[in-house]
């Protein structure tokens, strides 16, 4: 008699199954899991620190960052005042105060940040002042669109760049002789969720803050 091999596979591996399946039906199985949870990412700009004018000073902490997955990428801003942006401990030579913001990135993608303020004594403005010009941005976090209201004390001029936290610059507008106070509307919905970095600008000031797209 002619046996069809294909059907005959068949039914072996059914039998197979049925056998494994009844006398599963009789047993209990445990199923043991381990997780293992990666180590936060923890970033240490370092203390605030006081120099003279015309002096530089490190920056970071010791170390500036610990935890996280693999190799990790630094990202300072304002980078015009630094060696190297792009390392853990970077030389600053600010000529007035400054706020440096640290944003740390592991191999997953998850980012920290810190921040540092530099003292200069006896340098120029351009820190922060007025109250922040009574800056106010929102909303914040922001699903795309946020407003940049604005009185900066007649400024020729007003740049608004954004970075993204590798520091590449991602946005960016100027305004020619503005009003007084200025309200603006940014549109970067276009962007990729997550932490970006505002600078804004004027003749003598530059003001940074972070801005969130969820």
């Amino acid at each position: 008699m002619k046996i069809n091999r294909q059907f005959y596979f068949k039914f072996i591996l059914f039998s197979l199954f049925t056998v494994f399946f009844m006398e599963g039906t009789n047993s209990q199985t445990a199923l043991k899991l381990n997780v293992n949870q990666p180590p936060e990412l923890i970033v240490n700009a370092g203390s605030d620190v006081s120099i003279d004018v015309g002096n530089n000073t490190p920056i970071g902490g010791s170390p500036s960052a610990s935890g996280g997955t693999g190799i990790l990428t630094y990202q300072w801003l304002p980078y015009e005042y630094l060696d190297d942006a792009t390392i853990a401990n970077p030389t600053a030579t600010p000529p007035g105060n400054v706020n440096f913001v640290l944003t740390v990135s592991d191999e997953r993608g998850c980012t920290s940040i810190d921040e540092i303020r530099v003292i200069v004594i006896g340098g120029t403005a351009i820190e922060e002042e007025n109250s922040d010009f009574n800056l106010k941005i929102y909303p914040n976090p922001t699903s795309g669109i946020f407003t940049i209201n604005l009185d900066h004390n007649g400024s020729n001029e007003i740049q608004i760049v954004l970075y993204n936290i590798t520091g590449q610059k991602v946005h960016q507008a100027t305004l020619k002789n503005p009003d007084s106070f200025i309200s603006a509307d940014i549109n970067i919905s276009e962007l990729s969720k997550g932490s970006y970095f505002l600078l804004i600008r004027t003749d003598n000031n530059n003001i940074y803050r972070q801005i969130i797209l969820k």
